[in-house]
């Protein structure tokens, strides 16, 4: 997911009884994008990953699902700052192929990710409102995970409030 697809200040609070609305979910994600899979090798994923941290767009932390990792240092060069990559604690493979979901905003080369658009294999799936829905159904009620997924080796380096969009 990426930063600006999360609508913040909005939370998601649930009622005593463990449940919330349609309405609450989309005040969070309003977007109703569709899910789309498609198939990058692992350079491929860090040289999106890179995208987020170049000089073309403000600072973007992509938020990976359960189970990937990345640590990115902004002190290094433009295309150098990912520094590691795992998923389920194993590297992340430069020539392996990875099946990768994203909203179907990204999927298209959206907020400057255009090595998005150059996936492979794509297959189209639900709105990403219904698999938010889908996922606070399944064992309700239940925290927010806490793994770490992205970590700022160097944050002193990172910018902390994306630049101004021009207008």
């Amino acid at each position: 997911m990426n930063v600006f697809g999360i609508r913040s200040p909005h939370t998601i609070v649930p009622a005593a009884d463990g449940s919330v609305t349609f309405g609450q979910l989309y005040a969070v994600q309003p977007f109703a994008n569709t899910l789309v899979t498609q198939s990058f090798t692992g350079a491929e994923l860090k040289a999106v990953l890179e995208q987020g941290f170049d000089a073309v767009q403000p600072v973007q932390f992509l938020s990976p699902s359960r189970g990937f990792r990345y640590e990115v240092d902004t002190s290094r060069p433009i295309g150098q700052r990912i520094v590691a990559m795992t998923l389920d604690g194993q590297p992340i493979d430069p020539a392996r192929t990875y099946r990768v979901t994203t909203n179907s905003f990204l999927a298209g080369g959206g907020d400057s990710f255009t090595l998005l658009a150059k996936g492979r294999d794509a297959v189209i799936g639900g709105t990403d409102i219904d698999a938010l829905e889908a996922w606070l159904k399944a064992i309700p009620p239940r925290p927010a995970p806490l793994e770490e997924r992205v970590v700022d080796l160097n944050p002193a380096t990172t910018p902390k409030k994306p630049a101004p969009m021009a207008k």
